[in-house]
Formats: C-alpha cells, structure tokens, sequence
C-alpha cells in the first residue's frame, strides 16, 4: 500500500521519497510491528470484540445528527448530451437525439448508449453518463425541472435547452439530511469496536 500511495515502484524509491520528507521507512516498520503486536495481545486478552446490532443502533441513534454524518440532497441521474455546434443544423442534431431516444426505448442499455454517443465530457461519457448532482443545481434549467419530475428509471423525451439537446434518466433521489444507518453501518460497527 505505501508503494501505492506514494507513486513509486520499488521499496528502495519509497525509502528515498520518505527520506525526502524527513520520514523513515525503518520507523514506520517498527511502529507498525509493535503495533500490531499490541493489538494481538489486547485481542488475546480480551477476546475478539463482537459488536451486535442493538449496541450499533445506539450509536446511530447518539450520532445521527452529528454533522458528519449529514448529507446534501443529491439526484443520481444519466444523460446523453447531443452539442447543438457539433452539427451542421439544429435539425440534424435533433434526428441525432431522436434516433438514440428510439435505440433507448427499443431497450438498449441507457449507459452503454451514453458511452458511445454523448458528446459529454470524456469523463461523464465513460460513467456512461452517470452524474450526481444537487437538485436545481445543472446550468440548463430545462434539464432541472426534467430531473424534479422525471419518475425513477424512466427515460425522458428530449430535453432541449439553448445550445444542446438531452435525454435523461433518473436512477436515484436522496433527501438532504441524516444518512441512514445503512449507509454508515460499516463506520459505526468500526468507531463501536
């Protein structure tokens, strides 16, 4: 892992990076042997520490507030993205989405579609469109009052704004607030340990 996350191939480029920032691989060899034997002991003294749920919803339930554990409302969604100025007429761009919109609702799959067509930014095309966004929060406001009211996992019309065309689809809605104790329930189990 400290190859990794140092971005260096071998034990001996890690050693001089580490040295650079006044750090020594030995040290950190040391401090994690002892303790990791400390923790083998406190393990064998005491047993291994069982958390059940009852005790896992407690601290939700103490902590559910805490600010950390708040998240923004958030809209999970997809979109084919047709650039009106990557055509020769609006008129083409339009049969452009018109045709993808059909190659949709004949049931081929909304991302894999999205990562072939979409004039999107590279990244979002390679998510197959995916993006992730607070409500009201995209730059064309078409496509924001087609998120609020576009039901889960249903393929939109086209959605025209100014300068381009979109065809969405809404996967998922979370409410701005308290994360579940789904959500939190491997950080809960962890902090409880």
């Amino acid at each position: 892992p400290l190859l990794r996350q140092n971005y260096v191939e071998n034990e001996q480029q890690l050693q001089h990076k580490l040295e650079e920032a006044g750090r020594s691989l030995g040290a950190m060899k040391r401090n994690f042997r002892q303790e990791f034997l400390a923790y083998g002991f406190m393990e064998q003294k005491l047993g291994k520490a069982e958390v059940g749920l009852p005790e896992m919803l407690g601290y939700y339930e103490a902590h559910r507030d805490d600010k950390a554990n708040q998240r923004p409302p958030a809209i999970v969604w997809r979109e084919i993205l047709i650039d009106k100025h990557r055509y020769a007429s609006p008129e083409e761009a339009r049969r452009k989405a018109d045709a993808l919109l059909e190659r949709l609702r004949r049931g081929e799959s909304f991302a894999a579609v999205a990562a072939a067509e979409s004039d999107a930014p590279a990244k979002f095309k390679a998510a197959g469109g995916l993006m992730e966004t607070a409500p009201g929060s995209y730059i064309v406001a078409a496509v924001n009052q087609a998120l609020d009211s576009l039901p889960l996992n249903a393929t939109s019309d086209v959605v025209e704004g100014p300068d381009s065309l979109h065809i969405l689809r809404v996967e998922s809605r979370h409410a701005g607030g308290p994360a579940s104790f789904a959500d939190l329930q491997d950080q809960i189990r962890a902090a409880v340990r």
